[in-house]
């Protein structure tokens, strides 16, 4: 797999890339939350997490730069991104609201200073996201929440108090389910956060 990464050729390389990022992607399915990801440890061994690092960090390997983001946000589910990547992946990963992902990197507390740098929970629920990005950044507040120190839980519990307050109302709720068109599966998820 190194040597097709390592390949001049742009579509031997997005092929590798796929190749990874979807045993990568799909090694998360059935873990819990606050547990690694599977092979974190076994790639981490044998170099492919290096790699994957280097090549995120390569000029020159920018065509797959997006989705060697997504599979080392995969790999470092509940664990601390390496600091010579932390500040550009999260960077990116809240320039295109991949709260999923963040959600992801949240289950590790290390990670928690690089997610709210610049105040970023004051930009969590506001109005102007599709419903999708909503349930996902529910999903973000409750991780740093469920695993963040005391500081960084009061920090988010303040932001959010009067944006979580209007979801408890249940008049807003049936305006969301009707005017997005929410069904059940996502009132499910807005009530268990």
């Amino acid at each position: 797999m190194n040597i097709m990464l390592n390949s001049q050729d742009e579509q031997v390389r997005m092929i590798a890339t796929d190749i990874i990022g979807n045993i990568v992607i799909n090694g998360v399915e059935g873990t819990k939350d606050g547990e690694k990801h599977p092979f974190h440890e076994r790639l981490n061994c044998d170099g492919t997490i290096n790699k994957l690092i280097d090549i995120f960090n390569d000029i020159d390997k920018e065509d797959i730069h997006f989705y060697i983001k997504r599979i080392l946000v995969f790999l470092f589910k509940a664990a601390s991104l390496p600091s010579s990547i932390e500040s550009d992946v999260i960077k990116e990963l809240k320039l295109w609201n991949d709260f999923k992902e963040i959600a992801l990197l949240a289950e590790c507390e290390a990670n928690h200073e690089a997610i709210l740098k610049n105040n970023y929970e004051k930009l969590l629920l506001e109005e102007e996201f599709w419903e999708w990005e909503t349930l996902n950044q529910l999903v973000l507040i409750h991780t740093i929440l469920r695993f963040g120190n005391d500081e960084n839980q009061r920090i988010v519990a303040f932001a959010m108090k009067p944006k979580v307050e209007k979801l408890t109302n249940q008049s807003y709720i049936k305006e969301l389910e009707q005017n997005k068109r929410w069904h059940q599966r996502e009132m499910q998820i807005i009530r268990s956060c």
